[in-house]
């Protein structure tokens, strides 16, 4: 068996809309970047391709590279573009 991080996942706004939870945690293999992680909410979560090429991903707070791997407990909000003038 592969060694897991369990992490929680926040939505907000449009990305809220397309999956329909406001939060979720999910169990990743160990070693799983943010670009990953999106890559699989976008193949159970068709609409959130979108926002693929100007979603904002947020680790604890911060926005982090795609290439971040996940940790244990990390918390991560997928945050639409920001719009306005």
């Amino acid at each position: 068996m592969s060694p897991t991080v369990n992490i929680k996942l926040k939505f907000f706004a449009y990305a809220r809309e397309m999956v329909g939870e406001k939060e979720m945690d999910m169990e990743l293999e160990a070693g799983t970047t943010v670009g990953e992680l999106f890559r699989l909410l976008t193949h159970k979560y068709p609409g959130l391709r979108e926002m693929q090429d100007h979603v904002i991903i947020a680790v604890n707070r911060s926005t982090c590279p795609l290439t971040r791997e996940l940790r244990d407990g990390d918390l991560v909000a997928v945050l639409p573009p920001v719009s306005g003038g």
